[in-house]
């Protein structure tokens, strides 16, 4: 059994996990500017689901606009636009040819089965070609509570690496750096559910599976570890 400990979770700053979330309190950690209130100018785009319009106004915006005058240090725009395709396309970019093979693509528990006891996958409508381990990263991070992953996600995965080999496949350890920065880029995948409609799947699924996927990501510092990427040439 590998020694390789879960990644501690560390103080940072706290990233909402639904359109609600981000409110003028969150606005004004980010921005550092005393946000007094947000609108949601515009759902997320269907055409595009990475972006999000927002309208915002500042306690000093409101002070200027009150006495007529112009403030040059509080002239900024008023309108934001929150977007994460720079690190969906360095996930794509960068993942590591040699983990790369045939995945199931949407591998969930509400997409799996039981025949005599063992468990099977259906809805195969998502399958490509992508990295090893989109799989199994989203399988744990949306099949067990927050609590239960913390605490038995390593020996989870060390299983899944010691039967892989057993029934021939490569031999592979998660004390391979290689191997662990895969893994962790693969919690991305988990964030279809922040994208999913109610009229797609019920409300008490999807917020479920968003509390899990996107605590994996931060646990797992996804975001940050795929920004510190090199570029891909």
């Amino acid at each position: 059994m590998s020694n390789h400990h879960h990644p501690s979770p560390t103080k940072q700053l706290w990233l909402p996990i639904s359109l609600e979330e981000v409110t003028a309190s969150w606005l004004t950690q980010i921005l550092g500017h005393k946000v007094k209130a947000v609108e949601h100018t515009s759902s997320i785009l269907k055409a595009n689901a990475g972006k999000l319009f927002i309208t915002l106004t500042c306690d000093d915006d409101v002070d200027s606009m009150k006495s007529n005058e112009k403030n040059p240090k509080t002239d900024r725009p008023n309108k934001l636009c929150i977007k994460g395709r720079a690190v969906l396309e360095k996930y794509f970019t960068s993942r590591n040819p040699k983990f790369q093979c045939l995945v199931h693509g949407d591998a969930h528990i509400g997409n799996t089965f039981l025949i005599k006891g063992e468990p099977r996958f259906l809805d195969w409508q998502a399958v490509h070609i992508s990295s090893a381990f989109h799989d199994v990263s989203y399988f744990i991070a949306s099949s067990l509570t927050v609590e239960d992953r913390r605490e038995h996600e390593m020996r989870i995965l060390n299983h899944y690496l010691d039967e892989l080999n057993i029934y021939g496949g490569a031999s592979l350890s998660s004390q391979d750096e290689d191997l662990m920065v895969e893994y962790r880029k693969s919690m991305l995948a988990g964030l279809v559910w922040l994208l999913t409609p109610y009229e797609l799947q019920k409300e008490e699924r999807i917020r479920a599976m968003i509390e899990r996927q996107a605590t994996a990501l931060i646990d797992h510092r996804v975001i940050e570890l795929i920004e510190s990427l090199p570029d891909a040439e």
